[in-house]
């Protein structure tokens, strides 16, 4: 499952789906049914276009076994209720006639869903339900990803604050970072600004390459965001160089940690109300390790 995803839960996602659909198909073609009623039919969303959507957010934890049964019982139970509620549904559909039914789920796990979904169209086409075209009409799933624009959309102005998981570091990627440019800046520096250099430059490496990553993350998930960070980021290395070049501070322990709270606050002040606390903090120290690798400053 996609890692901004990770923290979401069934209610999460359908509020997240709302928001991105609402936004890809624009007001006058968008309905969200009522979230009292959204259980019953077998429906939350439909479009006039003639699109049909139901959200499910299977738990993370089921084995590939479990995740298909819980999945195709999602698409077993909701499409039955095209028949079952046909004259409901066909009141507030008034006289939109019916294409698709989409599943709108994080992440497609395995390509026997689209064989089950072939399965239930046929089944829905024999039941001659009167809102379903007769011959142009399919059953099938989707992910954020098939709207990539209203997916960024939804995830900017979400209710969630932004929590990307900050990876851990596998013995690969420090095994390919060994001996780089930035590896020998860590190390190099590290003896003048701790007592303990070898635990600083190990604690730094983990940070900047874990930072590394978060990046590239918010980037592809959160474009804007991302544009926004690199800018404060930029603000916040120019300091800690300005710091030393104009203020005459020593790169220490005790600058280190000035510097450190210097970038919480510029953090927080900026992005308090979209990125989470822990994210925040873990973006503070992950400037400190950016700094330290990619200035080819010399201390003395």
């Amino acid at each position: 499952m996609s890692d901004i995803f990770f923290n979401f839960d069934g209610t999460k996602w359908e509020k997240f789906c709302e928001k991105m659909m609402r936004h890809h198909y624009t007001q006058p073609y968008f309905t969200a049914v009522p979230a009292d009623d959204r259980g019953d039919c077998g429906l939350e969303f439909f479009t006039k276009d003639g699109s049909i959507f139901q959200c499910y957010f299977p738990d993370p934890q089921y084995s590939m076994a479990e995740y298909k049964k819980h999945v195709q019982a999602k698409i077993r139970t909701d499409i039955n209720k095209l028949k079952i509620y046909e004259s409901e549904i066909k009141k507030f559909l008034d006289d939109i006639v019916i294409k698709q039914w989409v599943l709108l789920l994080p992440e497609n796990r395995t390509k026997e869903l689209i064989s089950y979904c072939n399965t239930y169209k046929k089944k829905v086409l024999e039941a001659n339900i009167s809102y379903i075209h007769p011959a142009d009409f399919t059953v099938k799933i989707e992910t954020a990803d098939s709207y990539p624009a209203s997916k960024t959309y939804a995830l900017k102005y979400g209710d969630e604050l932004i929590n990307l998981p900050f990876k851990k570091i596998e013995e690969i990627e420090l095994n390919t970072f060994k001996d780089s440019s930035f590896e020998r800046n860590i190390s190099r520096k590290s003896g003048f600004i701790s007592d303990k250099p070898e635990n600083f430059a190990n604690s730094m490496t983990s940070k900047y390459l874990k930072i590394t990553s978060y990046l590239e993350d918010l980037r592809f998930n959160y474009p804007d965001t991302y544009q926004d960070i690199e800018e404060c980021g930029r603000m916040l290395l120019g300091k800690m160089k300005d710091l030393i070049d104009i203020e005459g501070m020593d790169p220490d322990v005790k600058f280190i940690k000035a510097v450190r709270d210097q970038n919480e606050r510029e953090i927080t002040e900026i992005f308090s109300s979209i990125i989470s606390k822990f994210n925040r903090s873990e973006l503070s120290y992950g400037y400190i390790a950016k700094w330290i690798a990619e200035c080819n400053m010399d201390f003395e």
